[in-house]
């Protein structure tokens, strides 16, 4: 990756005088001075690599287009082949129309036949993030994303960039421990990546492969925590699995603790090792970064070894009492179930030992946490009418808004809630927008897979003939964690993921992390971002909210060349009141400037 970061500098210095049109080069901006970027800044324009406005500012905070970025990421890396493209919403006059295409054929915009891409909206900080991954060669890290507090909000297509750039420092996110996935991103942002890329290249001399014991390793990792306590936990299931050369490492480049399965020289052994684990229930994946071995976690004393009721009460003391819990976080909840576990595998002669102070505070801490969960298996607190307006004012698709009643009706028929299944669509999905692997037109809500995945790429997950067929899909394959029978034909994964060991036992949304999805934050994440949103969300009036979607369905279903058409519906549009406006999707907004452009 390196040789190839130098070859990207050296044009980088030539070629990014286009970030901004009639720029100029500066020594110090008049709106930079305080600003946090300050030295990134001036980093860049001592090298001629980025530069200000003729009036002598930088404008750090100003945002930047789609078509602005690919622009300048087709001039860094010096792309100048095209692929054929089919976007609505871009054409052969428009300036970017080449970009687009070099973007399409490098394959870092990925080409879906008759669908936008929004060429001149502000690109968002998980897009520019999964392009400078793509682009610079990086390697997926899908754990190293969970680091950021709003993980749960970055998209499928984008999860395992954003931990790739974060292993290498180009994007660290904000003091909050938060991405901002969907954050629009700033010059100044920017300037500070770029800056990252080029220190990092000029500062770090090439590795000789003859000198780096490590080139050839490969290991297969399991997770990646900021928590030490939280690592250790789960180096401990592995070993408890019968992989007894798990072990913790600190990656060097960001202090987060990964845990290993093991370590190989070929990449065949390390697959094999892979498969076992999955196997046996982790997620894993197979890497070749490079670890210093030095770091590695390993006692340099014989550490004392201490009884597992010293080690129940050590894990108890370090839980909050119950009067403090007012939400479910994941350290809280793993902590509290490993000290279950631990107490229930006592010996009667050492619980004995443990004081019942001790034992009432994890008791206290239990049934507070849950009193906190969410059941699957229970009647909607929420109508139709308040979810697609919880979805609308989120910026959801069309599409995800039309499908809501089919969620509340199969909730009715199953028995489970489905304002859960409607927001944990809306998780999966991205409110129907679709920015991951699975395309709109495979009607799969819920991201499920194919009987027999060999990864997680497009033609892995399901495509269910309709709509409908899709939340069907979804609320059969939910009734397998909280044991419901199927409604009708179940897809194929239903039958494999019914034979799971924990089919059935999964009654709270909380408890579906490390079940649904690796992610132990997953089932907390849809309560806490999605699911309590909705219920604060104000119920819009039933006038209001039909006149906004049957203007949306006059939209669908739009004749584009039948002018008198495209009249009445700009004019309905704008007789609409500014409350009904805002139930409209952003979809069908958008459609409505590009007519109203024409």
């Amino acid at each position: 990756m390196k040789n190839r970061m130098k070859k990207i500098l050296s044009i980088l210095f030539m070629s990014l005088f286009i970030f901004s049109n009639g720029t100029t080069s500066f020594a110090g901006a008049s709106d930079i001075v305080n600003h946090w970027a300050k030295n990134d800044i001036l980093y860049l324009s001592q090298k001629d690599i980025m530069k200000g406005y003729p009036d002598g500012t930088f404008k750090p905070n100003n945002y930047i287009k789609k078509a602005e970025f690919y622009k300048i990421i087709n001039g860094i890396m010096g792309y100048s082949g095209t692929a054929e493209i089919n976007f609505p919403d871009v054409n052969k006059g428009n300036w970017f129309y080449d970009e687009v295409a070099k973007g399409v054929k490098a394959g870092y915009i990925l080409e879906a036949e008759g669908q936008n891409i929004l060429p001149n909206t502000y690109i968002t900080r998980e897009e520019v993030a999964r392009i400078v991954g793509i682009t610079c060669g990086l390697e997926e890290d899908i754990f190293s994303a969970s680091y950021f507090l709003d993980c749960s909000e970055i998209s499928n297509l984008a999860i395992g960039y954003v931990g790739a750039v974060r292993n290498v420092g180009y994007m660290t996110g904000y003091p909050d421990g938060t991405f901002g996935p969907k954050k629009q991103i700033t010059r100044a942002e920017s300037a500070k990546i770029l800056a990252n890329i080029s220190k990092n290249m000029i500062q770090t001399p090439e590795i000789k492969p003859e000198n780096n014991t490590n080139i050839d390793l490969y290991y297969v990792q399991t997770g990646t925590y900021r928590s030490g306590e939280l690592a250790l936990v789960q180096e401990a299931a592995l070993k408890a699995a019968g992989f007894g050369d798990a072990f913790v490492v600190i990656d060097p480049n960001n202090q987060n603790y990964c845990v290993m399965a093991g370590k190989f020289s070929t990449k065949i052994d390390a697959d094999a090792y892979k498969e076992k684990v999955i196997y046996k229930g982790f997620q894993a994946f197979v890497t070749n970064r490079k670890f210093d071995e030095t770091i590695i976690s390993k006692p340099t004393e014989p550490v004392k070894q201490i009884s597992k009721d010293e080690e129940f009460v050590k894990l108890v003391k370090e839980l909050p009492d119950s009067s403090e819990i007012n939400e479910i976080t994941v350290e809280t909840k793993t902590k509290t179930e490993s000290a279950r576990k631990l107490f229930d595998s006592l010996p009667d002669v050492e619980k004995s030992k443990v004081s019942q102070e001790d034992i009432d505070k994890l008791l206290k801490i239990e049934a507070k946490i849950q009193s906190l969960k969410t059941q699957i298996k229970s009647r909607t607190k929420a109508t139709v009418e308040q979810g697609q307006a919880w979805a609308i004012k989120k910026g959801a698709h069309k599409r995800f808004v039309d499908v809501a009643h089919i969620y509340w009706q199969y909730g009715e028929l199953t028995g489970m809630n489905p304002e859960i299944l409607y927001v944990q669509a809306a998780k999966e999905t991205n409110f129907g927008r679709y920015t991951g692997v699975v395309r709109p037109e495979m009607n799969n809500w819920s991201g499920i897979k194919i009987l027999n995945p060999i990864g997680d790429r497009t033609e892995d997950h399901e495509t269910f003939l309709t709509p409908e067929d899709g939340v069907r899909g979804h609320f059969n394959h939910m009734g397998i964690y909280c044991g419901v029978a199927p409604v009708g034909e179940p897809h194929p994964r239903w039958y494999k993921t019914n034979t799971a060991k924990w089919a059935g036992t999964v009654e709270y949304v909380e408890d579906l992390g490390g079940f649904w999805a690796p992610n132990l934050d997953y089932g907390i994440s849809i309560v806490r971002d999605y699911l309590n949103n909705l219920y604060k969300t104000t119920v819009p009036s039933q006038e209001d909210l039909y006149k906004a979607l049957q203007l949306s369905n006059k939209v669908d279903e739009l004749v584009e060349d039948d002018i008198f058409e495209v009249t009445e519906i700009i004019s309905e549009y704008d007789g609409l009141t500014y409350s009904q406006k805002t139930l409209v999707p952003y979809n069908v907004k958008d459609r409505i400037e590009q007519l109203r452009k024409k």
